[in-house]
């Protein structure tokens, strides 16, 4: 068995979104007919990852058994490593990397997580995680988590989003809209926030008392603030 072709392409899940925005996502077609997805890391809409997929790593694998997933993977990190080795290279490997675990699930007709050895747990929690936060108001953040809290989720991670190149551009705003958000989910709801690199303050004041318990209404350790 042979890897026939290797697909590149990006999923909008909402309309208007540009590029930047899409989720990125490749399939690894084998010679009898068979298939498997994986996903890259969507920052700026996964595309220099997606770039890197199809120009240099797809014309590596094809051809090549696809059951050699450990060889083929070690192999693409060496031969592009000047091109990362983190980033845009990271996320298009992980990618292949899911690709080709979904790829073998089908081909032996298994669970991956029966291929890995066996699944510990049969079920997982799941967190919202809402970005865009730093251009809405409080008001619409609070529309936004008021729809994502439909869905049940078991905690709620609040991403801010600011320009990284203005950092704490708007401490008090974003301490407002937590608050608000806060006051919306209740005191014992497991809450995050996360600055998204575009606060230098937020670590300093986080350390100490978690934006002064402003954020949880006094729950400390409730409240989860990522820079």
């Amino acid at each position: 068995m042979k890897i026939r072709d290797i697909e590149v392409f990006q999923v909008s899940w909402t309309p208007g979104d540009s590029p930047e925005q899409h989720s990125a996502w490749v399939r690894i077609y084998s010679d009898n007919s068979s298939f498997g997805i994986g996903e890259a890391s969507p920052m700026q809409g996964g595309l220099a990852s997606l770039g890197i997929i199809a120009r240099n790593l797809a014309p590596a694998l094809i051809g090549k058994d696809p059951l050699d997933h450990a060889v083929l993977l070690d192999t693409l990190l060496h031969t592009f490593a000047k091109l990362g080795p983190e980033g845009a290279l990271t996320g298009a490997l992980a990618a292949l990397d899911i690709a080709l675990w979904d790829l073998k699930g089908k081909l032996f007709n298994q669970p991956i997580c029966k291929l890995l050895g066996g699944a510990w747990r049969t079920a997982l929690p799941f967190y919202a995680s809402i970005g865009g936060n730093g251009e809405r108001s409080v008001d619409e953040v609070l529309r936004v988590v008021e729809t994502r809290l439909k869905d049940k989720p078991a905690a709620v991670k609040i991403r801010f989003d600011n320009d990284r190149t203005k950092p704490d551009i708007d401490i008090a705003g974003d301490i407002a809209k937590a608050r608000a958000v806060r006051r919306l989910v209740g005191e014992g709801f497991p809450l995050a926030f996360d600055a998204n690199n575009g606060s230098r303050s937020a670590a300093r004041s986080a350390s100490g008392a978690c934006w002064k318990s402003s954020a949880t209404g006094g729950s400390r350790s409730r409240c989860s603030i990522t820079t």
